[in-house]
């Protein structure tokens, strides 16, 4: 589809107006006014056919400009529990060997992180803000912490399974892959770096394995305000 112009170029409009007015015209004036215009083909831009094709189709979105600099007006976040979507797999202890504690802790880094992000989503706040709170959380000493503080005497909250997965994931960490920052006398690296891997490793499995289980530690690491704690701390 396209739009169709007419351009009539101005020898033909200057001729044709002395000829209408009955003035007197030269063979080469006579000649441009007797000349059919110019058409030229314009092409309709991409994004005029889309949001045409759409709108007859009936799509409610068909006049959304992608082009557009417009703003939009914010939304309320949604309320209630946060539940990430656990895929159906069997998996338990009993084969533990199937996956490396490291394939749990890939895997619980990044699950870790998305109840982190929605954890902080709310209030609104500047994007470098919410970046500094998602790293001092994310960082091996915050999630030290929270081991230590699921593992307290006093309110101990892992199973006897989990606390197995903790221990086999603590195994599992490397002294190669310790951050620079940890290694040194009198940082406690390896330990921290170790209990950090084994906080992924139970997240990564509990994904995976009761993500009922999963949501009653995470409410407790962020109702008692010790996820808020983390991103207080200044990490060197």
């Amino acid at each position: 589809g396209g739009d169709m112009a007419t351009h009539a170029s101005p020898s033909f409009v200057g001729a044709a107006s002395r000829w209408k007015r009955g003035e007197r015209v030269g063979v080469e004036d006579r000649r441009a006014a007797t000349k059919a215009p110019r058409r030229t083909h314009r092409p309709t831009p991409t994004r005029h056919l889309l949001a045409r094709n759409a709108a007859a189709d009936g799509d409610p979105t068909w006049g959304l400009d992608l082009d557009s600099d417009d703003g939009v007006e914010g939304v309320e976040p949604p309320q209630g529990r946060f539940v990430p979507a656990v895929p159906p797999n069997d998996v338990h202890l009993k084969s533990p060997k199937q996956w490396s504690p490291v394939s749990f802790a890939f895997l619980g880094d990044a699950v870790w992180e998305l109840y982190v992000r929605r954890a902080f989503f709310a209030p609104p706040c500047k994007p470098v803000d919410y970046d500094l709170k998602t790293k001092r959380a994310a960082r091996a000493e915050a999630q030290d912490m929270v081991l230590r503080a699921l593992m307290d005497e006093a309110d101990p909250f892992f199973t006897e399974e989990e606390l197995a997965v903790v221990r086999w994931g603590r195994n599992g960490g490397s002294a190669g892959n310790t951050p620079s920052r940890l290694r040194g006398k009198n940082k406690g690296g390896f330990a921290i770096y170790r209990n950090a891997s084994a906080l992924e490793c139970v997240i990564g499995y509990l994904y995976i394995s009761d993500g009922d289980r999963l949501q009653q530690m995470m409410e407790r690491v962020i109702g008692s305000g010790l996820l808020e704690r983390t991103t207080l701390e200044k990490w060197k």
